[in-house]
């Protein structure tokens, strides 16, 4: 069976990609996040403070804000 693990082709990617992670993330290690946005080209890291996994719950303007302003690029 093949891997589904596809993390070492993300950089075959060139898409435009808005990550967004909180810095109090107990889920996702911000490592992880970092990584995620090295290995995919044309994406922009946004790391929310005074948030855990879900910005868009617990800073949800910020997280507007930062959807927002990636869209109007």
């Amino acid at each position: 069976p093949r891997s589904l693990d596809l993390v070492d082709r993300l950089s075959e990617l060139n898409v435009e990609t808005l990550i967004i992670t909180g810095d109090n993330d107990e889920i996702v290690a911000t490592a992880d996040s970092v990584r995620l946005s090295s290995e995919l080209l044309g994406s922009t890291l946004e790391i929310v403070t005074d948030s855990g996994h879900l910005p868009n719950e617990e800073q949800p303007a910020k997280f507007v804000e930062l959807v927002i302003g990636f869209l109007a690029k």
